[in-house]
């Protein structure tokens, strides 16, 4: 059976998006919702807290994660390596946070966390699936 690829997006309300210590309070002491400036809409998650996260659960074979943040404001944990990876950092408009295009198919998670009072949003994140698909075939008698 032939596996064909899905790129899909989750915008940072969904749950595979998990916000510690908690969402929708102020920017200073968790999560909370921000509107403008990180480019991609008008609505998404921001905080100043150091120590604050956001982890992505998903299962596919790649990760996009979108938003804004300095590269000195964050560093990524993933469950495929061990060890933290700083960020790239975006310009003030927003832009790719992390990307990893190449793992084998199966569940993940990566971890954004907060390690300076400079302002994290998150916008979304894209994965890659391959489904296998299903093809019946015709009796063409």
């Amino acid at each position: 059976m032939p596996c064909e690829p899905h790129n899909i997006t989750f915008d940072d309300k969904s749950p595979l998006f998990h916000y510690l210590p908690s969402k929708d309070g102020p920017s200073n002491v968790s999560w909370s919702i921000a509107v403008g400036q990180a480019g991609y809409r008008e609505q998404h998650y921001t905080t100043y807290l150091t120590g604050a996260s956001v982890m992505f659960e998903w299962t596919g074979t790649a990760v996009w994660l979108y938003g804004s943040g300095n590269v000195t404001a964050y560093e990524i944990v993933t469950s495929w390596a061990s060890g933290t990876v700083l960020g790239v950092g975006t310009p003030d408009t927003g832009g790719l946070l992390f990307s990893e295009p190449n793992l084998p198919y199966g569940p993940y998670s990566v971890t954004l966390v907060v390690h300076q009072e400079n302002p994290l949003s998150v916008i979304r994140g894209n994965v890659l699936k391959l489904s296998i698909i299903h093809r019946t075939r015709q009796n063409t008698q």
